[in-house]
């Protein structure tokens, strides 16, 4: 399990374990784009898919589920999650999100210069359309970003998008962010968080 966080593996090699047996940390190595862990199921020897127990090759939807019905991995697996949102004084990389999450530093002001909000998303697809708008205490729209449809598949992906202050401080009151995530041509994920500026 290459990518468990080092030192945390609790179980060794041909170990028998039960539900729930805490088995590791989930951790990010080489060239991994996020924390993940990365396991195989095997039965007599061959690999068998845990989503899709006895379904027959290149069969879609067959099988069933070897998951713990109290496990959230039960349910159907599900392209596309928001997994961090915020607001910062300026612009954002993954790296301060990873490591910051929605608390970036400096927190915004009303005398920050700029003003930005960001979205961290996982999961998503070739040809996803992102669009994430920021608005003012009043609803008017301040900055809008249109994202490109996407190229390639994308495990991980952080949009922001800023409105440098005018003259003076910036208005008192809550400024809200609003991401939608298009996928052949469909709504799929709102999204919508604010920060208050007093």
């Amino acid at each position: 399990m290459p990518s468990c966080a080092r030192g945390s593996v609790r179980v060794k090699h041909g170990e028998t374990v039960r539900t729930g047996t805490p088995l590791g940390r989930v951790g990010m190595s080489g060239d991994a784009e996020f924390p993940h862990l990365h396991f195989i199921v095997r039965e007599h020897g061959q690999a068998v898919d845990p989503f899709a127990y006895l379904a027959r090759p290149g069969q879609c939807g067959g099988g069933q589920s070897l998951w713990a019905t109290s496990a959230e991995l039960a349910q159907s697996y599900m392209a596309g999650e928001v997994i961090n949102t915020g607001f910062a004084a300026g612009p954002v990389t993954m790296e301060a999100v990873q490591d910051q999450g929605d608390v970036q530093q400096p927190q915004p002001t009303r005398q920050s210069p700029v003003l930005v909000a960001f979205v961290q998303s996982i999961g998503l697809e070739a040809g996803d359309v992102q669009v994430l708008t920021l608005m003012g205490p009043d609803g008017a729209i301040l900055a809008e970003n249109k994202a490109e449809p996407l190229e390639r598949n994308k495990a991980q992906w952080v949009m922001y998008i800023g409105k440098k202050r005018g003259p003076g401080a910036w208005p008192a009151g809550h400024y809200v962010a609003r991401y939608q995530l298009f996928r052949v041509n469909r709504l799929v994920i709102v999204r919508r968080f604010g920060i208050s500026l007093n």
